[in-house]
């Protein structure tokens, strides 16, 4: 039997925690730039991959970058675990759903990601395609 072979890089959603307030992000450019400098600097979060590898979060002062901590999912206990009690704190009834393993969670997770953001353009555009 051959061991399961882990990506390079971080499997998207990536989730960053911050002190149990779990941002979700669809791609690790995404997080890293909502991720503040200072922050990474403070040591005030928790990165996972959506395979439960911890993530390692370096600064220059002026940008983030992420890359994996680790190549086996050593923290997937600790990310389903994180994910069910942020889901328990916003009221959301699959945090009790025993039925819910780590690649359904995270797939259920997704809908807590932010919205990528329509240019000007696009929102001008709409609203001459929405006259009646």
């Amino acid at each position: 039997m051959t061991p399961p072979e882990f990506p390079e890089h971080p499997a998207p959603p990536v989730f960053i925690d911050d002190h149990s307030d779990v941002s979700v992000f669809l791609s690790v450019p995404e997080a890293a730039t909502w991720i503040e400098p200072i922050d990474v600097q403070n040591h005030e979060y928790s990165g996972y991959d959506s395979l439960g590898r911890l993530l390692n979060l370096t600064t220059d002062g002026r940008s983030v970058r992420i890359s994996l901590d680790e190549q086996s999912p050593t923290h997937a206990d600790r990310l389903h675990a994180t994910l069910q009690s942020f889901l328990r704190d916003v009221g959301d009834p699959v945090s009790d759903d025993t039925s819910y393993d780590l690649p359904r969670l995270v797939a259920h997770f997704t809908r807590y990601a932010p919205k990528p953001q329509r240019s000007l353009w696009q929102t001008v555009t709409s609203l001459f395609h929405a006259r009646p």
